[in-house]
């Protein structure tokens, strides 16, 4: 039998050209494989990026509208030693009112948080470092005194005993805010309360985002506007 040439070269030109379309198809099966894979691994390290970062809403802070850092109680002795006409109505003008007082006051100090607060959260990424503006620091509780009297060193009218308690109510409720700005005007338990609250919400707001960067880091600034303007 005899073949050919011109066939047979013929054929091989075929199968080649199969061959090429065959390896062609499947370079770009391939090619689109990989593309695809590469796609979806971009899209996985997108979205661990975005776990890691850290996210914050007011939401997380809005929950509370009160906080208290700081408790100390203080103990006030008052000696009085008043003339009835300074002491005022109902007491006799002509008598005298000696006596000791004693009363106890415990102060609340920390951060009373209105409705709509706008903490005007700062996120540094790099540091893991959060900046948030908090009201300024105050007294929580504002009870009235309670001055009693311990002992009486004079004998003297019912009625000028009531005034003097009268009276007395009102010095005690004066020395009780006096106290109150002493504390409130103290560098230390300024930076004592806001440390608390910095500590606190740093916490929470780990414990809130345990997939994403750790928060190293949370100062507060005390303003007296809920605005996030620089000069206000």
């Amino acid at each position: 039998m005899t073949i050919n040439p011109d066939k047979l070269n013929k054929r091989e030109l075929h199968m080649d050209r199969i061959i090429l379309v065959l390896t062609v198809t499947g370079l770009a099966v391939l090619s689109f494989f990989l593309w695809s894979k590469n796609a979806q691994l971009q899209d996985e390290i997108s979205e661990e990026i975005e776990k890691g970062k850290i996210s914050i809403t007011s939401t997380i802070l809005s929950e509370t509208t009160e906080f208290t850092f700081m408790k100390v109680t203080n103990q006030f002795v008052y000696y009085m030693d008043k003339k009835g006409k300074d002491i005022g109505h109902g007491a006799k003008k002509s008598a005298r009112w000696k006596a000791l007082y004693k009363w106890e006051y415990p102060f609340h100090f920390g951060f009373k948080i209105n409705e709509g607060w706008n903490w005007c959260i700062k996120v540094d990424e790099e540091n893991g470092i959060v900046t948030l503006n908090a009201p300024q620091i105050k007294q929580l509780n504002t009870s009235s005194a309670s001055p009693k009297l311990v002992e009486i060193f004079n004998s003297g009218f019912k009625k000028t005993q009531v005034a003097a308690q009268k009276w007395m109510q009102s010095l005690s409720n004066k020395k009780v805010k006096q106290a109150a700005d002493a504390y409130l005007s103290n560098k230390t338990v300024q930076s004592s309360v806001k440390k608390s609250l910095a500590a606190f919400f740093q916490e929470i707001l780990n414990d809130a985002h345990k997939d994403a960067n750790p928060i190293s880091k949370v100062i507060v600034n005390t303003v007296a506007k809920s605005s996030c303007d620089e000069s206000g």
